[in-house]
């Protein structure tokens, strides 16, 4: 192929640079300029300087930056057994049927709160703790408190 031929963009065959149409299948052809072949190789020449070119740096930063995210989403870091597991092994192991905390007393275990065990407001527990006189504000507020509940 010479300097004065180019390629037909549809069909792939070489045809005379000055030609405005493919004399093999008709498709329309670019004209080819001077400064545009300059400028093309001016772009090449800074890519392969500069290895990639900005776009494509911006491109790469944003897919490594979503793959972060996606693996951070679907894992957890767990610092012991789940919050449920401790509600349930507590409950087995202070409540275990018919209690002085009542028929069923509730556990619930929360990363922020901490771990909250509500009782019956008829329980024992709470009617032993009222003959001490300590005690007995404290039970008032609590009795109180869990029927506000």
């Amino acid at each position: 192929m010479s300097v004065e031929d180019k390629v037909c963009v549809k069909c792939g065959r070489t045809i005379p640079g000055y030609s405005r149409f493919c004399p093999y299948c008709g498709a329309a052809q670019p004209a080819i300029s001077t400064n545009n072949k300059v400028s093309n190789n001016k772009r090449s020449a800074q890519r392969t300087s500069q290895g990639m070119s900005p776009m494509h740096k911006l491109g790469l930063i944003i897919g490594v930056l979503a793959v972060i995210l996606a693996i951070a989403k679907f894992t957890t870091f767990k610092d012991g057994p789940s919050h449920h597991k401790i509600e349930e092994e507590l409950h087995l192991d202070m409540f275990e049927g018919q209690t002085a905390y009542g028929k069923h007393p509730k556990v619930t275990v929360n990363k922020h709160k901490g771990t909250i065990i509500k009782i019956s407001y008829k329980s024992t527990a709470l009617k032993n703790i009222q003959s001490n006189p300590d005690w007995r504000r404290l039970t008032k507020k609590s009795i109180k408190k869990v029927k506000r509940i």
